[in-house]
């Protein structure tokens, strides 16, 4: 439960057990990649911006808004992009 990780410009967190979320790991400020969770929050290295995990809200920085959500489908041990899993 929590944590989460960034691939391919992907971020996907585990805000809790069994629950699998998507963002788009770009901030939306100037595009820098963000850090993986760290208690629920993730975190612009670049300006600072921060946002919730749970919904890629923003909770405070220079992001204008918070995180784009991707659809993904949980198939197994697999996540994959609503694209991908058509």
């Amino acid at each position: 439960m929590g944590g989460g990780i960034v691939v391919s410009g992907i971020l996907v967190v585990q805000p809790e057990e069994g629950v699998f979320k998507a963002f788009d790991a770009r901030c939306p400020h100037l595009g820098a990649i963000v850090s993986p969770p760290k208690n629920g929050v993730v975190k612009c290295p670049a300006h600072g911006s921060t946002f919730m995990d749970v919904d890629g809200s923003r909770l405070q920085g220079s992001a204008p808004r918070g995180l784009k959500e991707i659809a993904i489908t949980v198939r197994g041990n697999q996540i994959l992009t609503t694209e991908a899993g058509s």
